[in-house]
């Protein structure tokens, strides 16, 4: 990854309005890409050419299911 993943991570928060001390765990999976979990949640988070943040949606895992 070209930036950080300290940097990620702080993006993340802002935009996602969380306080910046927050533990932010990344995870990568080949079905879904990119994802964290944050505070009990799990976010998708899908990054552009150039690894900076071009969309986050929240995820629901089910049964062992990502949906």
């Amino acid at each position: 990854m070209e930036k950080s993943e300290e940097k990620l991570s702080l993006d993340v928060l802002h935009l996602l309005n969380m306080p910046m001390q927050t533990m932010v765990y990344w995870h990568y999976n080949v079905a879904v890409g990119w994802y964290v979990s944050i505070s009990g949640r799990t976010y998708r988070v899908i990054l552009d050419n150039a690894f900076a943040i071009d969309h986050i949606e929240e995820m629901q895992i089910l049964s062992g299911e990502i949906r």
